[in-house]
């Protein structure tokens, strides 16, 4: 998971809310009725909101980083905050996240494990990717779970137990029973593993170093700024450089 910076929502759509808002039918309606709520909400151009969503979290969905493209066989538009609870917040493009399908459209023969939004629904989360602060908290181990640093319960219960962004856990003891349809697990011990192997052969060539860390990872949050696609689980990449970075400075190298 990575942070998300929002931009201003497209011009195309910024106006088509305001037309929305204005109407005295939207004025009159009740946000506990979800069903004329999401038919508003279902107005607005969703190709682009999907392609300016794809852009702005380059490429990558809002939970999972899987790859997202914008278009429709890829890329659901999410609410953050859920619809079904918000009606302003159905409108409002900040409320909104790219997201992949979650494994609703892979191979269920094997087994069903969604997650993203496919698994979260309506329910509400703690965990934000709008937030720099919790996203400075993500970790990864080598076997590709994702968890929180310093142990923040609220976004771990929701990392597992809402998003299932670890697949299916043992209540009692945690191990994993079940990774995604999605294999998101497995695509982040690949990236760790892609991590480890490129420590190892920079090491050898002596080019291990912290300066050479710290372009590496200018590089990726530079791209990141530009709203240049990115690999899929790129975070994972980000978070073993920056650890190896802050390794190196304390050894002096």
């Amino acid at each position: 998971m990575l942070y998300i910076k929002k931009q201003s929502p497209p011009a195309l759509v910024a106006g088509e809310v305001r037309k929305i808002q204005r109407s005295p039918e939207w004025r009159r309606l009740k946000g506990t009725d979800t069903r004329a709520v999401r038919a508003y909400f279902d107005l607005l151009p969703k190709e682009v909101l999907r392609q300016a969503l794809s852009k702005e979290q380059n490429g990558l969905c809002a939970y999972c980083m899987k790859r997202i493209t914008g278009g429709q066989s890829d890329t659901r538009i999410e609410h953050w905050y859920p619809l079904s609870l918000s009606k302003e917040g159905a409108l409002d493009f900040k409320n909104m996240l790219g997201v992949c399908y979650g494994g609703e459209k892979s191979d269920h023969t094997k087994s069903c494990v969604l997650c993203c939004d496919a698994q979260k629904g309506e329910q509400e989360i703690y965990v934000d990717p709008l937030s720099d602060e919790q996203m400075e908290k993500i970790s990864y181990h080598r076997d590709g779970t994702i968890y929180t640093s310093l142990f923040n319960a609220k976004m771990d219960d929701d990392i597992n137990g809402i998003l299932h962004l670890n697949g299916i856990l043992d209540k009692t003891t945690g191990k994993r029973l079940s990774d995604t349809n999605t294999e998101i697990v497995k695509g982040r011990r690949d990236t760790y593993e892609r991590c480890s192997r490129q420590f190892e052969r920079m090491a050898a060539k002596k080019s291990l170093t912290s300066s050479n860390l710290k372009g590496m990872i200018e590089e990726i949050e530079n791209a990141a700024r530009r709203g240049k696609e990115l690999p899929e689980f790129i975070g994972v990449t980000l978070y073993r450089y920056k650890k190896k970075y802050q390794w190196l400075l304390k050894h002096g190298r």
